[in-house]
């Protein structure tokens, strides 16, 4: 806790010596800022500097969205999309044909080559975006975790659905 007293208006107390007004309306702000949340407190911080005529608000306004541009950023996620998949799958094959013959479990001896193979196919899938002209600066982690994701999930399923057929396979 802080030494000294917090009033609800700090104001009323003008009489107090000036750091502790100022100390006290520091504290009522920061309560007030707390309730709100922190965009709420950036403007609240903003306003406290300015005077009340200085204070302007922008509302945020943004261009609606054609028909036509939701298509065309649907088309790119599709891209997207399928870059993961076909990656995940090619290097779901290398994975089977770079990691040996499986033993009898179904275990290559390579398999950590098989997973480099993999974590391979996900960095490449950025040098794919570029060479496509896809736009990667406005990917965020959660798109990048959304196509590792993607990459992953095909490279397991053609790697393991590989490696259990071979299992079946007769041996002569």
């Amino acid at each position: 806790m802080e030494p000294f007293l917090v009033y609800n208006n700090p104001l009323e107390h003008a009489s107090l010596p000036g750091f502790f007004v100022q100390q006290c309306l520091h504290n009522h702000a920061r309560d007030k800022n707390t309730l709100y949340g922190a965009k709420s407190q950036e403007k609240r911080v903003e306003r406290a500097s300015m005077s009340e005529e200085d204070v302007i608000e922008k509302p945020v306004v943004k261009k609606p969205k054609t028909r036509e541009d939701k298509q065309v950023e649907h088309i790119v996620r599709i891209k997207r999309t399928l870059i993961a998949c076909i990656l995940g799958i090619v290097t779901g094959v290398l994975s089977f044909v770079s990691g040996g013959t499986p033993n009898a479990q179904g275990i290559q001896d390579n398999a950590l080559l098989a997973i480099m193979l993999m974590l391979a196919g996900v960095v490449l899938q950025r040098h794919i975006f570029i060479l496509l002209s896809l736009d990667t600066t406005r990917l965020g982690a959660k798109d990048w975790f959304y196509q590792g994701f993607m990459t992953f999930a095909f490279w397991f399923m053609a790697w393991t659905i590989l490696l259990t057929w071979s299992i079946g396979l007769p041996i002569h």
